[in-house]
């Protein structure tokens, strides 16, 4: 298909690794314990790894998390396998929208490739995620 090296299989149509061209930054997210007296959690957002992968935007794909909660997916982003990427990763992706990661799926399982379905929360200031 005119593309060396490793492919990815994607509904028909094959990505290439010269396909990740977002640079895409990984933050772990933690629950922080609430300052005595006070009962509010709080988060703590911590930078974690630079990586190259590919955002697409998707459009009218509904999915439930945990809590049955329907979660309208803006962004799939395909990377190379991470172990630690979680659907309590966030990303943070060159337009400086922040992703929250709903989905977390190993391509044929064979921890080559993710793909993450993701919710876009807005612009990268930490503020905008705690509404």
């Amino acid at each position: 298909m005119g593309c060396s090296g490793e492919k990815v299989r994607k509904k028909n149509r094959t990505a290439c690794i010269g396909d990740l061209r977002d640079r895409v930054v990984l933050h772990d997210r933690r629950l922080v314990e609430p300052i005595f007296g006070t009962s509010a959690l709080s988060e703590k957002f911590t930078s974690r790894a630079v990586v190259w992968g590919a955002v697409s935007t998707v459009t009218g794909r509904t999915i439930f998390d945990g809590v049955s909660t329907d979660r309208v997916i803006s962004h799939e982003v395909l990377l190379r396998f991470d172990p630690c990427v979680t659907s309590e990763t966030w990303l943070v992706i060159d337009s400086g929208h922040r992703l929250d990661v709903v989905k977390v799926e190993d391509l044929d399982e064979r921890h080559e490739w993710l793909r993450l379905q993701c919710v876009d929360v807005g612009l990268a200031d930490l503020a905008a995620t705690r509404a």
